[in-house]
């Protein structure tokens, strides 16, 4: 069974809940990441975007968002910097001091990039 950009966030929020240590708060930010960028590659608004090999995917996506005529993808385009920013502190800059306040400020980015600017269509089964 594949992992779906849910499961992501489900797991990171419950880890979250539970977390005391750095390594765990890095942890929890890297997943709220990496699920927010699934999710934004799977979306439908998000079905034009074709990554080229020149440069990074997830620069690339971030650029798409930016330009596009809809609105809210601009949005989406103007605050996933920061969360992608989060999360390159999470994975890269391991001699600075990462703290919980960073890992709740990147579920709450995902939550309003999710829930607010971009929910999924409701479909009817």
């Amino acid at each position: 069974m594949a992992v779906t950009p849910d499961d992501m966030l489900e797991g990171a929020r419950e880890r979250l809940a539970t977390a005391s240590t750095e390594v765990e708060y890095r942890s929890v930010t890297t997943d709220v990441y990496y699920a927010v960028f699934h999710y934004l590659m799977n979306h439908p608004a998000c079905a034009a975007f074709q990554p080229t090999k020149d440069r990074g995917v997830h620069q690339q996506l971030i650029d798409f968002l930016k330009t596009h005529q809809n609105r809210k993808l601009q949005i989406v385009g103007r605050r996933l910097p920061r969360l992608r920013a989060l999360r390159n502190s999470a994975d890269y800059a391991i001699s600075e001091s990462f703290t919980k306040h960073f890992a709740i400020e990147a579920l709450e980015r995902v939550d309003e990039i999710i829930d607010e600017l971009l929910p999924l269509p409701v479909t009817v089964a």
